[in-house]
């Protein structure tokens, strides 16, 4: 295996198309096998980026992005850790927006709330 795979972190999304078309027939198959074999962990949950094929490839391109790796042909063991980060990170992800992301208590936050930005006012005063 590449060391610099080790080195990738997936996270964000992002595309970048020479990145895509190489990859996308190497990777993509393979995500649902990857899926079944991966066992969610504490603070993981399968919401709707784990369960995206194209979301799980999103995170792993924008982490080969991000650190600057060329594409080149995978092993299957850089394959499938790969899968194994991006499934990860999306997890993680769908946890922490499941379970951890404060929706609307700020009351700066006028999109949440019901409230006129009014009422929020006078409160202020």
């Amino acid at each position: 295996m590449n060391p610099k795979i080790k080195e990738v972190r997936c996270g964000g999304y992002f595309f970048a198309s020479h990145v895509l078309n190489y990859l996308t027939p190497q990777i993509t198959p393979f995500i649902p096998v990857g899926r079944q074999k991966y066992v969610l962990g504490d603070e993981e949950c399968a919401g709707s980026r784990y369960c995206s094929d194209v979301t799980v490839f999103g995170r792993i391109t924008s982490g080969l992005y991000n650190a600057c790796l060329e594409p080149h042909t995978l092993t299957p063991e850089e394959r499938d850790y790969l899968i194994e980060q991006g499934l990860r990170d999306c997890a993680r992800a769908d946890y922490w927006y499941r379970y951890e992301k404060d929706w609307g208590s700020d009351k700066d936050d006028y999109r949440n709330d019901n409230r006129s930005v009014e009422a929020d006012r006078e409160d202020d005063e």
